[in-house]
């Protein structure tokens, strides 16, 4: 590690000038300097090679980061995973410095080796202030990752509302799918994030969308335990209870493998059939049985008796 590298990461401006200043008329060691990347510092990360400017724009140290690009440090220049000096600043929600720096020239749409852009990043952190520059200076609203991941899935998973809301009004597609054909109210189910799966439903996700394995986002929600997320999904969202995935387990299923009896108890009070079978024959009572710790973990009720006096066939035998 350089001393230039000690300097930008301790945002010694001060030095760097000195030091920068003293190699004038000595232009490529000046460069060489301005360029050389570490793998040390404060973070240390033997995956990540970085320049003085990496760790400039880190820390939010803009006259640092002014007084290295007026010195040639390359804006664009990326550490070995591909990220730029804008991947760090959004990282670390350091906005003046995004500022300047998409100003002097750097790609406000460079993405990293897993093509995770900036805007990416900025989602990521909930910074809604980043965000909106960005998408205002050209950032690509619907910019996907190597798995297909936009933007929105990752103010999504964040549970982040105004950046969700905020995003889809300025064209980001509310049903766009990754690689595992999750949709952003998958993630927004799963994190158990009302407010977001409300808004999503209410602007057009299909509340009935299937990832690959032919999970629905209500499947997401009874496996998580999140209750209120399943009321609202079949109350106000007209979510189907009798959905089933590949291998043909419902809800039920679901919060049945989980141990999440309460939403068990809502969903058959509310007409799920209790003796639904998934592919291979099991029903819910299976599953029950197989999680002995359920009774226990709801002691005020003898669970499987519950689900017999609700209509479960004791006598179902599950496929060979």
């Amino acid at each position: 590690m350089t001393l230039l590298h000690l300097a930008a990461e301790e945002g010694a401006v001060k030095i760097i000038r000195f030091l920068l200043n003293s190699l004038k008329g000595h232009e490529t060691i000046l460069k060489s300097l301005v360029e050389a990347t570490t793998i040390s510092g404060k973070y240390f990360d033997y995956y990540r090679t970085r320049t003085a400017l990496h760790f400039a724009a880190a820390g939010g140290y803009l006259d640092v980061v002014q007084c290295l690009v007026e010195h040639g440090a390359n804006v664009n220049a990326t550490d070995n995973y591909g990220r730029t000096m804008l991947h760090y600043a959004a990282q670390e929600n350091k906005l003046d410095v995004i500022q300047w720096l998409v100003e002097h020239g750097a790609d406000v749409n460079a993405t990293n080796k897993d093509d995770i852009t900036v805007l990416h990043y900025a989602a990521q952190r909930n910074k809604l202030d980043v965000v909106q520059w960005l998408v205002e200076h050209g950032a690509d609203v619907n910019a996907i990752n190597k798995d297909s991941r936009t933007v929105l899935h990752y103010a999504a998973q964040k549970n982040k509302l105004d950046n969700v809301q905020w995003l889809v009004e300025h064209g980001a597609d509310v049903n766009a799918t990754d690689n595992y054909g999750r949709m952003m109210l998958h993630y927004a189910a799963q994190e158990n994030k009302l407010d977001v799966v409300q808004w999503l439903v209410e602007h057009g996700a299909d509340v009935n969308a299937t990832n690959k394995d032919g999970m629905t986002v209500l499947h997401y929600a009874a496996q998580e335990n999140k209750l209120d997320v399943v009321q609202w999904l079949v109350e106000h969202g007209k979510a189907n209870v009798e959905a089933t995935d590949k291998d043909g387990r419902t809800m039920l299923h679901y919060a049945a493998q989980e141990n999440k009896w309460d939403i068990v108890q809502w969903l058959v009070e509310h007409g799920s059939d209790v003796n639904a079978t998934d592919n291979d024959g099991i029903t819910v009572l299976h599953y029950t049985a197989q999680r002995n710790k359920f009774a226990a973990q709801w002691n005020k009720l003898d669970v499987v008796q519950w689900l017999v006096e609700h209509g479960a066939d004791v006598n179902a035998t599950r496929m060979a």
